[in-house]
């Protein structure tokens, strides 16, 4: 398929950059797959595990601010495959010297970095190229593959692991993101924006936005909550599971679905409870919608972290619950801070964004290991603290788009 055959074909060009979405993700969840592995492997408390997972998104922040910013100056696709090029050195580097906390951290962060070039830069390349009337919906797919690549992530992470090693997983993950890279730079058409240097100093502009910057720290909370629990489902899996084989039980739901294929699974239903959340804002508002949804993720909190008390089986389904209630509002909160964009700053719009967004997912896996250890990692008490954290989360977001009724997005019956 040639860049313009896509151009005129929106749905073409939509499902090309979705599928380069995934695979630039595919090495995603293979620490928090294999967690309790590399716990035992490398001797890692809770804080250092949150700080291996937490150092993807620190990466990913540091980064976001410039690259994304530079897609309003110049081609994205030349900074989607320039981030993917990092992407690759951080997977290879991981594969072949991690070993600690620390260096595991650096390598994680450098991936992070290229992920943070190619997530929000491959949105805007695909913008540039959709109408106005479908960005919504097109951006509510393409975030909605974010979970399909992590769900799938968790698979490929347990499956080469048990066939190879972990170093293969991360070396094979390197060979997907170039694949991706590949198809975004020949299936997407060029765009070649004003050659006016953008200032850096557009992002400061973004936060006079109030309707995209309060969309956009409701997201960064939102990361916080999401990211924290996808790092920690299978180690809180993998507790449970051990609890009921050293209390004599006999754990069939465990050995039938284990931790790492919940995972994968409550990955999974984020896309479709991603997308419907979008649709439900634009046929019923986006405000009213958005607060339902957060409210029934700080419910389905609480449930988890009750369920640290109960069987292997409560767990997984609460678990499940959870993912989808938290998915609900995830591509809602992106498309309206970028339909909410100024004109000329829609890549500084994503870029602070972005930043803000992965600012959140940065913290969530630390903190939450620090309440871990303080709660105990081996007691449901230390699990219960974490998430309970988290459903304040959704709650401080409620109040914040109940002060600020920041703007909907284009399409939407609530607009103002």
């Amino acid at each position: 398929m040639n860049s313009e055959y896509a151009a005129k074909r929106p749905i073409a060009l939509i499902t090309w950059v979705c599928v380069a979405h995934i695979f630039t993700m595919t090495g995603f969840s293979v620490f928090p797959a294999l967690l309790p592995q590399f716990s035992e492997l490398w001797s890692l408390s809770s804080s250092q595990a949150g700080t291996i997972s937490a150092a993807l998104f620190a990466g990913y922040t540091a980064a976001v601010p410039l690259l994304v910013t530079l897609t309003d100056r110049i081609d994205p696709r030349k900074v989607y495959v320039f981030s993917a090029s990092l992407s690759i050195v951080g997977l290879v580097g991981f594969a072949l010297f991690a070993h600690d906390t620390w260096s595991a951290s650096v390598f994680h962060a450098l991936f992070g970095a290229g992920l943070g070039g190619t997530y929000m830069p491959g949105l805007k390349a695909l913008s540039d190229h959709i109408e106005a009337r479908i960005l919504s919906r097109a951006t509510g797919f393409y975030t909605g593959c974010f979970s399909v690549g992590a769900a799938l992530s968790y698979l490929y992470a347990d499956l080469v692991f048990h066939a190879a090693s972990w170093q293969m997983a991360y070396l094979l993950a390197a060979a997907f993101t170039f694949t991706g890279a590949i198809i975004v730079f020949v299936v997407v058409p060029g765009t070649h924006p004003d050659s006016k240097p953008t200032p850096f100093s557009s992002m400061l502009k973004v936060f006079s936005n109030r309707s995209a910057i309060t969309w956009s720290i409701c997201y960064g909370f939102h990361s916080w909550e999401l990211f924290a629990f996808r790092a920690w489902t299978v180690a809180f899996l993998a507790f449970l599971g051990a609890r009921a084989v050293s209390g004599g039980g006999s754990p069939l739901m465990y050995d039938l679905l284990p931790p790492v294929t919940i995972a994968a699974l409550a990955t999974l239903t984020g896309m479709p409870a991603s997308i419907l959340g979008n649709e439900l804002c634009i046929r019923y508002g986006r405000r009213m919608t958005v607060i339902a949804v957060m409210l029934a993720a700080a419910a389905a909190a609480l449930l988890t972290g009750g369920a640290a008390y109960m069987a292997y089986w409560v767990a997984a389904l609460a678990v499940l619950i959870y993912s989808i209630a938290i998915m609900g509002d995830s591509a809602s909160l992106t498309a309206a801070a970028v339909a909410n964009a100024q004109p000329g700053l829609r890549g500084a719009t994503m870029a602070v964004h972005s930043t803000i967004g992965f600012a959140g997912a940065a913290m969530g896996p630390v903190v939450f290991g620090y309440l871990l250890d303080a709660g105990g990692r081996d007691n449901p008490q230390g699990w219960f603290y974490g998430f309970a954290f988290m459903a304040a989360l959704s709650l401080v977001s409620i109040v914040l788009i109940r002060m600020l009724k920041p703007r909907s997005a284009v399409g939407d019956r609530d607009l103002s």
